[in-house]
């Protein structure tokens, strides 16, 4: 697995407040399709806040177990998959549940479980990308607060402030055991 740096951005405050989101609703970042490619399930991600004078910190770590798309095109990803027993669909609450962050709001309106180790991120959003004629597939990654720093790790030398991933030359993993999904969304609204 691989292990991924990235900033949380100017949406929230301070690291309190997304990390309160965290605790509540887990972790979703929209990413390029191309981009989304290069993730894994259980991939680890450490976040980071740039402060302006104190350098880069880093507070915390999440693993990545959901790829999230249009409900349209995860109904497609879904009726394939189901046929050949690679994954089980668990529906949403009657009308979806409503996901409010302060970056942006969308609707959960169920989710496929990965049973089978052949389908990972790259595969699914291929499949995506397939589906999609005018090849413009909006995804998000999405994952769980697996830990949070009592203090605050300083990075220096530090990375320099970017709205993306960066890979990380650290091959330290952990262990997570949890499901890998595929989320279908609906009235995704960007802050």
């Amino acid at each position: 697995m691989t292990t991924w740096n990235h900033f949380i951005g100017g949406s929230y405050k301070n690291k309190t407040r997304f990390l309160q989101e965290a605790k509540k609703v887990g972790i979703s970042r929209r990413v390029p399709a191309n981009v989304a490619r290069g993730f894994h399930f259980r991939d680890r991600v450490i976040l980071l806040r740039y402060h302006s004078r104190k350098g880069v910190e880093a507070f915390g770590e999440m693993v990545i177990n959901e790829i999230i798309f249009p409900k349209e095109i995860t109904e497609k990803i879904g009726a394939e998959l189901i046929k050949s027993g690679a994954i089980e669909y668990r529906p949403g609450p009657l009308g979806g549940a409503n996901v409010h962050r302060e970056c942006g709001s969308y609707v959960i309106m169920g989710s496929y479980v990965i049973t089978s180790p052949d389908y990972d991120i790259p595969q699914l959003v291929k499949m995506a990308q397939e589906l999609d004629k005018e090849n413009t597939v909006f995804c998000m990654i999405g994952g769980k607060l697996m830990k949070e720093y009592a203090n605050p790790v300083w990075l220096d030398p530090a990375p320099k402030f970017t709205r993306g991933f960066i890979k990380s030359d650290d091959a330290d993993t952990f262990e997570y055991e949890g499901e890998n999904k595929i989320i279908e969304i609906a009235n995704y609204r960007r802050k």
